[in-house]
């Protein structure tokens, strides 16, 4: 096969795009000097490029370039690592079975509350007028808590932290908040509205209760949820005199919600790109190159996504608590014992349509509610904070739909 005119020249500059695409993708370039608009048009023109040549080699045999395409990726789907996967983690067990069949609690990983002192307090499953085998879980009292027998991981009813809330201080209002989705932008624009509530309040009255400390529960959506998510880090960074919390970052009322802004409003749009260039190409044109072990079968665009999320909170709150080790079991921890609002973060199951919160707390005594479901009871693990923001802020065209995947 001779080339003909002017093929040379398509083929020096196919390779020249390619190389250039291969060092954006190799060195990371993308992150410091480039735009992302840049490197996907790099992409683009060397799918061109290796499109046009195939068109003409498969002319010769007559095959469609069409066909072809469309077989080779019906092929590649046979690999399970062309897939996209989130990790899951088993649930450490704050509660305990008794020698009784009673739950005995715990507010600490490591303290478990003896179960002698739980067995007159079990409250009694209400009349359902359903078979014992479909009753609600038993509900157990302890230290002002309320827990589950529903073999995960025990978390508190909203309910129950509004009465121990009312009861321990009566005099403090106890503040929901819901942020609506919206990108970048619903993300960073309530947690400055939130910063200058903070501001305002504490300046007209600076011995009043924090509004911070009237925050007690979160919930959001897609942008919401990763605003909230900054938001809730902040307390880790609690100062009760206030003051600086974080380097170049100063604290309204003793948390520095500066920073959280600061952090909500960071661009991910680079490390996504990169991801989709070197992480996603990859599973989609060679799955039989992504090792298994390594972790390589979890690294794609949301995964750079959920690590840019960490990346922007240390670069924010600078050092101490990071963001990577949160998970919803620890905060829910945080949030029964007062040190943190509860979150309860929202999105949708793609197969069933039904709502899925990712919560720090149980949003009710039942499993389902509803078409609701609570990731905790459906799969029965832990989850990075990270990743639950991420998976309530999913757009399919951006991040990719996963599959959970215990670790």
């Amino acid at each position: 096969m001779t080339l003909e005119r002017g093929q040379p020249r398509a083929h020096a500059y196919a390779l020249l795009t390619l190389g250039a695409l291969l060092l954006v993708i190799v060195t990371g370039f993308l992150r410091h000097a480039l735009a992302p608009v840049t490197a996907i048009f790099l992409l683009f023109t060397v799918v061109i490029y290796v499109g046009t040549g195939l068109t003409y080699l498969l002319d010769l045999y007559r095959v469609p370039l069409i066909l072809t395409v469309v077989a080779y990726c019906t092929l590649m789907t046979q690999w399970r690592e062309s897939d996209h996967f989130y990790a899951i983690y088993p649930r450490p067990k704050s509660a305990i079975e008794s020698e009784s069949g009673v739950l005995a609690l715990t507010t600490t990983p490591h303290r478990a509350v003896q179960s002698a002192e739980l067995a007159a307090q079990v409250d009694p499953p209400p009349d359902t007028g359903r078979s014992s085998a479909a009753a609600p879980p038993t509900v157990v009292q302890g230290e002002n808590l309320y827990f589950h027998k529903d073999g995960n991981e025990s978390l508190g009813l909203p309910a129950q932290m509004l009465g121990r809330h009312g009861r321990e201080h009566p005099d403090t209002p106890f503040v929901v908040l819901s942020l609506a989705g919206g990108g970048i932008q619903a993300a960073a624009w309530p947690l400055a509205l939130l910063e200058e509530i903070e501001t305002s309040l504490q300046t007209a009255d600076p011995h009043s209760t924090p509004f911070h400390q009237q925050v007690r529960m979160i919930s959001g959506v897609s942008g919401g949820s990763v605003g909230a998510m900054y938001y809730a880090h902040a307390y880790s960074f609690a100062s009760p005199q206030g003051g600086v919390t974080s380097p170049g970052t100063t604290s309204q009322g003793g948390i520095p919600l500066r920073a959280a802004t600061l952090a909500a409003q960071s661009s991910s749009l680079a490390e996504v790109t990169l991801a989709i260039l070197r992480d996603d190409f990859r599973k989609i044109a060679f799955p039989f190159l992504v090792r298994e072990n390594g972790g390589q079968v979890l690294k794609d665009r949301g995964e750079a996504l959920e690590r840019s999320f960490s990346e922007n909170a240390e670069l924010r709150f600078g050092a101490g608590p990071r963001l990577a080790d949160a998970s919803l079991s620890s905060w829910g921890q945080d949030a029964l014992e007062g040190q943190r609002p509860a979150l309860i973060l929202n999105g949708t199951v793609v197969e069933t349509g039904e709502r899925i919160s990712f919560s720090t707390v149980h949003t009710s005594q039942e499993p389902t509610s509803g078409g609701w479901v609570e990731f905790s009871r459906r799969y029965n693990a832990d989850i990075a904070l990270p990743t639950a923001a991420r998976l309530s802020a999913t757009f399919p065209s951006r991040e990719p739909r996963r599959t959970p995947r215990h670790q």
